[in-house]
């Protein structure tokens, strides 16, 4: 089965998100991380920055950052109402 952008919402989370989701302690963040099908989450240059790996497998990086980018404007009014 072969994903469609049309039927994807490019969303994704920050690291206090995932922290809150997965109540990940200080400790927890100098483990190697993986996140499936996470999107594309801000999480990923937020653990860069402080050092630590995060390593993102998503399907939805078939596609360039414009359609990417684009598919995100098309849905992200409805995603925040």
């Amino acid at each position: 089965m072969t994903m469609k952008l049309n039927e994807v919402v490019p969303f994704g989370r920050s690291l206090d998100e995932y922290r809150l989701m997965f109540d990940l302690a200080d400790s927890d963040l100098d483990k190697k991380l993986i996140g499936v099908a996470d999107g594309p989450a801000s999480v990923n240059a937020e653990m860069l920055a402080l050092g630590k790996y995060y390593k993102s497998v998503d399907p939805l990086y078939n596609f360039n950052p414009e359609q990417i980018e684009n598919r995100f404007e098309q849905v992200v009014d409805g995603v925040i109402a």
